[in-house]
């Protein structure tokens, strides 16, 4: 099937666009001029992020050519509003992926349970995927099973390139857990907190572990 799997914990860069939109003023001039060229602001946004993450992926190809892809890469996410539309996901990650014009590009899709249904399509395009806001065993096996599901129905000849990262954000679990922990607030509960995440995080890497061997991937 595939050479290697980076859907794991590993590090990429995305852009928190809205926060250095609004917080600076380095991008005041260009999106003043898209919006005087007639661009409506969601057109406008776009020429904005697409143009960074574009920047970023010519920044970062000697790292990507250097580390054959396993570094370097750069992230873009679709719109939010597509959270229940599996469809628009992946009409949108075609879309994005072609603007941006890089194989370091990964489309970056949350895990909600559309947004996986799209995942598989995505991936058997052979576009690389970045699923995000993990925060569950059942979601991250749902989201391994995605990538490997569009691997098996991709009709590239060398999936070598098409990969996927996944972010599992295990801190949140002990910001929830500590707290009901806190209500118990017996010496065997209290002497719990702060140990979730890492127990869960664990057995995350075990499942990976589990998935990303045996018959099914190595063939």
């Amino acid at each position: 099937m595939g050479q290697r799997s980076k859907l794991q914990f590993c590090r990429k860069i995305g852009v928190n666009f809205e926060r250095a939109i609004s917080s600076s003023n380095a991008y005041d001039d260009r999106l003043r001029e898209l919006v005087e060229a007639g661009k409506d602001i969601e057109s406008a946004y776009w020429e904005l992020v697409v143009k960074d993450i574009q920047d970023a992926c010519k920044l970062l190809e000697p790292i990507y050519n250097e580390k054959d892809g396993e570094d370097g890469n750069v992230s873009v996410m679709v719109s939010p509003k597509l959270a229940n539309d599996t469809k628009g996901t992946i009409e949108a990650a075609k879309k994005l992926h072609k603007m941006v014009g890089s194989p370091s590009v990964y489309i970056k899709i949350p895990a909600t349970d559309e947004f996986i249904s799209s995942m598989k399509e995505v991936i058997c395009l052979g576009i690389s995927v970045y699923a995000t806001l993990i925060f569950c065993l059942p979601k991250y096996e749902a989201v391994i099973d995605a990538y490997l599901d569009g691997l098996e129905a991709c009709s590239m000849t060398d999936l070598y390139k098409v990969s996927s990262a996944a972010a599992f954000y295990i801190s949140r679990v002990d910001a929830t857990l500590d707290k009901k922990l806190d209500q118990i607030g017996t010496t065997e509960a209290l002497d719990l907190k702060g140990k979730g995440a890492v127990a869960q995080a664990v057995l995350a890497y075990q499942l990976y572990q589990k998935k990303f061997s045996g018959p099914r991937w190595e063939r």
